[in-house]
């Protein structure tokens, strides 16, 4: 992802395209969080290899995270959206159950 950052911001000096220093910053930093997650991904996978399925489901609900964050910053939301997102963690916690298994 930071190398993406990183291409991005050659091309647009090959094609005359200017970006202001804050939004290079942003970009570059964007990457870097980006391929930290990544990296955090890849460990939680070999630690937990067992749990690989609750992982890549979590994993998968990070615009939940960003409409948290978003809340903080004064974003209003539908009610539609505030439905999604509390299905997001009725699911996150229904998943993360221990399951039991009958026989």
């Amino acid at each position: 992802m930071f190398v993406v950052s990183i291409i991005t911001i050659l091309i647009s000096n090959i094609r005359d395209v200017t970006f202001s220093k804050e939004a290079i910053s942003i970009a570059l930093a964007a990457g870097v969080l980006a391929s930290i997650a990544v990296l955090l991904q890849l460990v939680a996978f070999a630690k937990w290899s067992d749990k690989f399925a609750l992982i890549v489901i979590v994993g998968s609900l990070y615009p939940a995270v960003v409409m948290a964050f978003s809340v903080f910053s004064g974003h209003k939301f539908s009610a539609t959206q505030w439905l999604g997102f509390i299905c997001a963690i009725v699911a996150i916690i229904l998943i993360s159950m221990p399951q039991k298994i009958s026989q």
